[in-house]
């Protein structure tokens, strides 16, 4: 019986240092994913990027001046 359990208990232990080993691979590759980084954007796209923004600036400067004359609080 001692025996038995004794054998019982190194499955079990080999087991938790199997799925130990599993999670800490998997982490590790994770944290190699994460070194590539963004691809470059190009001026294109900055362009466009920073366009939509003067846009949407002007948009709410005309709504706060249009908004101030209708209702001064």
């Amino acid at each position: 019986m001692h025996k038995k359990a004794m054998r019982m208990i190194e499955k079990h232990e080999r087991g938790v240092a199997v799925g130990m080993a599993i999670m800490l691979v998997g982490v590790g590759g994770c944290a190699t994913d994460a070194s590539r980084g963004a691809p470059p954007i190009s001026q294109d796209q900055v362009r466009e990027h920073s366009e939509q923004a003067f846009d949407k600036l002007k948009q709410e400067e005309k709504n706060r001046a249009a908004g101030s004359a209708v209702d001064p609080q």
